[in-house]
């Protein structure tokens, strides 16, 4: 069953995404092998090992930040593990782990991401272009509400059309379904961009957006004209 978020909890829910698209999906372009130097008492079985991730693109650094932890139950219960986790590429050339939770580019590719914390263990497929930092790639969809701005609160538009008009990403579009839900399916860049929103009858939305980050993002609005 897919969970598409509102802009309120997306990242939560990004994160969720990231790890279970991983698991259910694979990512692809061979894992990398790193014995698992953490604490031999292993975690339940029904634990979550989730890596977030942090972006710096006004310093034009190209190493990208990362953490890991590992949550359990309802209401979790979370740890951050990014120091006690091992970590591993599986292309070094591509992206090097720089130290824990730092992953810092090389030449441009795909490579792996692996996170070792006590049995368990998460993987993230990178991307890397040419002079900038690993981008994660997420390999299940994405989906965001679009909300009216009439009575009553939280109104969905219905129909509308989302565009990404910059950004790795640009180019491609989607229809707000009955419950003003708009998707992007897999594999999908994570990173800065500008979206434009647009809906006969609706004044034109246009605002950079940036995917997978651990802030909180502007809803999306469309206001009758």
């Amino acid at each position: 069953m897919r969970y598409l978020p509102t802009v309120r909890d997306s990242w939560s829910c990004l994160r969720i995404w990231m790890v279970c698209s991983v698991l259910a999906a694979g990512c692809g372009g061979g894992t990398p092998t790193s014995p698992d130097r953490s604490p031999n008492t292993s975690l339940p079985p029904n634990a979550l090992l989730l890596i977030s991730w942090q972006f710096d693109f006004a310093s034009g650094t190209t190493t990208t930040r990362a953490q890991a932890g590992w949550t359990l139950g309802e209401p979790p219960i979370s740890r951050d593990v990014t120091s006690d986790a091992v970590w591993a590429s599986s292309d070094s050339t591509i992206a090097r782990i720089a130290g824990p939770g730092q992953v810092s580019s090389g030449r441009p590719g795909d490579a792996v991401i692996a996170v070792a914390f006590r049995g368990i263990t998460s993987t993230q497929l990178v991307r890397v272009y040419q002079g900038e930092s690993p981008l994660p790639v997420m390999m299940g969809a994405i989906g965001h509400v679009l909300d009216g701005s009439l009575p009553p609160p939280g109104n969905r538009v219905t129909g509308a059309t989302v565009e990404i008009l910059s950004g790795h990403n640009a180019g491609r579009t989607a229809i707000t379904d009955s419950g003003g839900i708009f998707t992007f399916d897999g594999p999908f860049i994570c990173g800065p961009s500008t979206i434009r929103a647009r809906k006969v009858g609706y004044g034109e939305m246009t605002e950079p957006r940036m995917w997978c980050v651990d802030a909180p993002q502007p809803e999306l609005v469309l206001t009758p004209q």
